[in-house]
């Protein structure tokens, strides 16, 4: 295992089921969406756990991964919390990959994205990083909120910060994810830990679940982002 080799972690819910606040819910886009999300992040050649909570056979999926692949883990259940939203859901996952996942326990850094996302700049900012996070994310500068849908982390503040406090998340009292996380990273800063911003802003496409709107990847998209994570490192400085 070498030291600062990240293993993706790709949280996926192919047939959702009376989950709340979710419009792109027809499973047999979503399969396509993870299909097409697992075949670009299995380019990169670096361990991968994709972890489904609906507990949906797809074919597709496993023919696409094989099944003489050491450095690829899937694993499958059902969520019995995604009725109360889909973050309950991917907490599930969270919890799940931490009991059974053989590649969690081998390794020490991770990369969580959920699963139907491709961020294009992905390679860029990885090489940036070079492994020298405890916790790298899009935090806002009020640390209320913390982008769940593409960050970095070690074991340690995985077991240690972000697993405990997933039991305060309540989306009924608009209690989700993204402030789950911020308030894992608060924590751990309190602690002393190390953060880090996200190098870049990621080049996501995708087409996102609760409204359905495609993110494209584009030149345009690309500009704007750039303008506005130089503007969000200047101000998150003056902040923390």
């Amino acid at each position: 295992m070498e030291k600062n080799k990240v293993c993706l972690i790709l949280t996926g819910t192919i047939q959702p089921l009376n989950v709340p606040n979710l419009n792109r819910d027809n499973y047999l886009e979503r399969e396509q969406d993870y299909y097409n999300g697992i075949q670009y992040w299995m380019k990169f050649n670096l361990p991968l756990i994709f972890c489904e909570n609906s507990n949906y056979n797809s074919k597709s999926i496993t023919n696409l991964i094989g099944t003489n692949n050491p450095d690829i883990e899937v694993l499958q259940f059902h969520s019995k919390s995604s009725l109360f939203g889909k973050g309950h859901g991917e907490a599930d996952i969270f919890k799940y990959i931490q009991q059974n996942s053989i590649l969690y326990q081998l390794h020490e850094k991770f990369c969580k994205i959920s699963g139907r996302y491709v961020v294009s700049n992905f390679n860029k900012i990885n090489h940036l990083l070079e492994g020298s996070y405890y916790i790298c994310s899009n935090l806002s500068s009020s640390m209320r909120w913390a982008d769940s849908r593409f960050f970095f982390f070690t074991k340690d503040f995985f077991e240690q910060y972000f697993l405990p406090n997933l039991e305060l998340l309540d989306e009924k009292n608009r209690i989700y994810m993204e402030n789950i996380l911020a308030r894992s990273i608060s924590k751990a800063l309190s602690d002393g830990q190390n953060f880090q911003l996200l190098p870049l802003y990621p080049n996501y496409s995708a087409i996102d679940g609760t409204s359905n709107i495609h993110y494209r990847d584009n030149f345009y998209s690309r500009l704007k982002y750039k303008f506005y994570w130089k503007l969000k490192t200047f101000i998150f400085k003056k902040a923390i």
